[in-house]
């Protein structure tokens, strides 16, 4: 007998292992998808509302000055308005818009 091979007492025939058969996920995503439901409905509801504001309603007061600002800091690397005056209240948004201003301006 080789270091391999277990001895007979140890083995087991294929026969005799039990068949575990998987259980069909039908039921468990048929449960998920109704139990998220709710939610996708909301976030849908919510992004046709949003898209539907987007195409009708007026942009507010200061996006021109953030647009203004980004396409600044594309150029510049802060945010100044034609002005001169550094416009820190969008800062965040004008460095995130500013590879997309750069891209645009191009």
């Amino acid at each position: 007998m080789s270091s391999t091979e277990l001895p007979k007492s140890q083995t087991t025939p294929v026969a005799d292992l039990p068949i575990h058969l998987p259980r069909p996920r039908l039921l468990g995503l048929r449960a998920a998808a109704l139990r998220n439901a709710p939610l996708v409905m909301i976030v849908g509801m919510g992004l046709v509302l949003r898209m539907l504001s987007a195409v009708r309603l007026t942009p507010h007061v200061d996006e021109a000055s953030s647009i203004l600002a980004a396409h600044a800091t594309a150029q510049h690397g802060w945010p100044v308005l034609p002005s001169g005056t550094v416009y820190f209240q969008g800062a965040t948004l004008s460095w995130l818009l500013a590879p997309l201003a750069r891209i645009i301006h191009e």
